[in-house]
This record gives structure tokens, C-alpha cells and sequence, in this order.
């Protein structure tokens, strides 16, 4: 048994967006998908391994969430594509969000890879940074 306690939302909110200045550096990468001698394999760079990594251990990702009947909704559908809406995501909505991807990436290679291409990562660190500086004016 472990004393460890699970994350506040301060610290995971705080885990997260620490993840903005990596993101947005000139020379990150997340990684690169892998062709050779088989199935395809999607090859993590240091810092998204980290990020994966960190997602686990600051309770981003709920083993008790029915990811894939969630991803599959509207309101899933409109936080991936639809700027607006997860500019007013709740922290919750960044839990559901994360899981999903991060789930999602051992049944599809490139998938997480593809979220961060495609900006929705990055996005997701900056409403979590929202969050947090309304988290700082709260208090």
C-alpha cells in the first residue's frame, strides 16, 4: 500500500502547463512515425515521453472513464475541433480529453503525435493555463 496522494488541481493544472513552453519551442518535436519491417510504430521524442509520462502520474488520465463510448460523442467532437468550445472546457473536460488521447495512442500509432500537429495539445496546455490564473484570482 502507498501513503501517496492523488494530485490536487493546483498541482495538476501547474504539471500541465509547464508543458507550454516545450510545446512551443522552436526546435520540439514530438516524434516521428517509424516505416520498417513490420507495422508502423510511432517513435516519441524525450519531451512527449515525459509529457505521457506526467499526464499518468498527475491523474490527467481516469482509469474509471468509458473513454472510447465519450470520444465518440458530440460533446467530445466539439472539444477536438471546435476552438470555442474547449476554450471554455472545465478541468474535467481536460481530464476526459486526455485520457482519451492518451488511451487512444495504444490502439492507434501517431495519435497523440497527430493531436499535438495538429495544435489541439498545445491548446489543451493553454485553457489549462487559463484555468489556473482563474484558479490565482479565486484566491
Amino acid at each position: 500500500m502507498t501513503d501517496e496522494k492523488e494530485p490536487g488541481l493546483r498541482e495538476q493544472l501547474e504539471g500541465l502547463v509547464a508543458y507550454k513552453r516545450v510545446f512551443t519551442g522552436d526546435t520540439f518535436t514530438f516524434g516521428v512515425m517509424k516505416f520498417g519491417g513490420g507495422m508502423p510504430m510511432y517513435d516519441f521524442s524525450d519531451g512527449a515521453s515525459r509529457f505521457m509520462d506526467d499526464m499518468y502520474r498527475l491523474g490527467w488520465v481516469k482509469a474509471d472513464f468509458d473513454w472510447p463510448a465519450w470520444a465518440g460523442t458530440p460533446e467530445a467532437q466539439r472539444l477536438v475541433n471546435d476552438a470555442a468550445a474547449l476554450e471554455a472546457a472545465t478541468a474535467e473536460d481536460l481530464a476526459r480529453l486526455l485520457t482519451a488521447h492518451l488511451r487512444q495512442e495504444r490502439f492507434c500509432e501517431g495519435h497523440l503525435g497527430g493531436m499535438f500537429d495538429t495544435g489541439h495539445l498545445t491548446a489543451i496546455v493553454v485553457r489549462a493555463e487559463r484555468l489556473l490564473e482563474a484558479l490565482d484570482a479565486d484566491q
